[in-house]
């Protein structure tokens, strides 16, 4: 878990992604405006995240509209990033 938790420490985008996903869940679009990021970055920074099994898309077969959200390892991780940091 430490390896995954230094991953999403060495990105700021990575880092604020799974800090907004421990609250509730996330279009890519929305994340971009609330964060102040291009959605370029999100974009790649979630599919990042989702190669190392941190978040999850729920309706990955839409086209638009994808829903993001961490998985149980990312909750872990975001705790552990919280409570350790």
């Amino acid at each position: 878990m430490w390896d995954d938790i230094g991953y999403i420490m060495a990105s700021n985008y990575r880092r604020l992604i799974v800090e907004k996903l421990k609250y509730k869940n996330y279009l890519p679009s929305t994340l971009a405006k609330e964060l102040k990021i291009q959605l370029s970055h999100i974009s790649r920074a979630l599919s990042e995240l989702k190669s190392k099994n941190v978040v999850e898309c729920l309706n990955e077969t839409s086209k638009k509209g994808k829903i993001y959200t961490l998985t149980e390892l990312g909750k872990k991780i975001s705790e552990k990033i919280k409570s350790e940091l």
